[in-house]
């Protein structure tokens, strides 16, 4: 079999896995679009990428909340952005002391895939995943809802002693 087959074979190979990877990397700015036309009163937004990702340029890894929204779209048949970011409004991605919904979360300012310690779980495209602190600051500080005020107590050393609701 003549040298080139093998270079043929390759290029095909690549060109294929680009068109499967172009969608999903194009398509992340609609995901912010569609969220903030979701919950247009939230602040968690300004998070821009770090909303959903752990780095602010977006990319693998994917925080708890934005991992779920990625595996509901997936699960929905990447239809539907929308719906797939309302479908994981009742879970609370990142396991947070207080159990809040994602959506409880949101309406509140919150960061609903960041817990402010050194234990956020971060998860890659092939399913795998890592504990890191966050990457961000200021996460979960002051927490409001129709009914309460909750304010997190901060020690010295910027670590969470507790929380207080009103």
């Amino acid at each position: 079999m003549p040298k080139w087959h093998g270079y043929v074979g390759t290029a095909i190979l690549l060109y294929f896995c680009s068109i499967g990877t172009q969608s999903t990397l194009f398509a992340h700015p609609n995901f912010l679009v569609e969220w903030s036309k979701l919950y247009p009163e939230s602040e968690s937004s300004k998070r821009v990428c770090q909303l959903c990702h752990f780095s602010d340029s977006g990319g693998e890894p994917w925080n708890a909340y934005g991992f779920d929204i990625r595996e509901e779209y997936i699960r929905i048949g990447r239809l539907d952005i929308a719906l797939a970011i309302s479908g994981v409004e009742s879970h609370d991605s990142d396991n947070d002391p207080k159990s809040l919904s994602n959506l409880v979360e949101i309406k509140q300012d919150f960061d609903p895939g960041w817990l402010k310690d050194d234990h956020n779980a971060v998860f890659f495209r092939d399913c795998s995943s890592a504990l890191l602190p966050t990457p961000i600051s200021n996460v979960d500080e002051v927490k409001k809802d129709d009914t309460a005020l909750c304010v997190n107590l901060i020690s010295k050393n910027k670590t969470a002693i507790s929380t207080i609701c009103l």
